[in-house]
């Protein structure tokens, strides 16, 4: 398997993943979660509403950049490099200011999944032979 079809399919991995994370967690009812997320949620709406507009804000544009830097890649366009990295400082600013928030096993699997494949992204395409690959595009 030759380096780009490696990249194509960590950037395709990535994306389903994020996407099965987020159908799981919808789709998986488990009474103990329903009862945490309840919790949670009056919590959320304990916090300063700055906070919550932020971190929604701040994820709507992650995701949009996400999904367009990921479209970028999977074309080998050099402009999707710093719009992913961006992508995943902004899911990193969502982590660290953001709402508590409960997952199911699945769900945290496959996100966290997703994480790491984003990571191995970003690390390959600013190392050879991707970096040079995705400059002179």
């Amino acid at each position: 398997m030759n380096t780009r079809t490696l990249f194509r399919l960590l950037v395709i991995l990535g994306l389903a993943s994020g996407l099965l994370a987020s159908v799981l967690d919808q789709m998986i009812q488990d009474p103990i979660l329903t009862g945490l997320k309840s919790d949670v949620r009056e919590a959320i709406d304990a916090l300063p509403a700055w906070r919550t507009v932020t971190v929604g804000f701040a994820g709507l544009i992650a995701i949009a950049s996400y999904l367009v830097a990921s479209i970028g890649l999977l074309l080998l366009r050099g402009w999707a490099r710093p719009l992913y990295v961006l992508a995943h400082a902004l899911v990193l600013f969502g982590y660290l200011l953001g709402v508590p928030v409960v997952y199911g096993n699945f769900a945290f699997t496959f996100n966290e999944l997703s994480m790491l494949t984003g990571g191995m992204v970003i690390a390959m395409m600013y190392l050879e032979p991707m970096a040079s690959i995705l400059c002179r595009k």
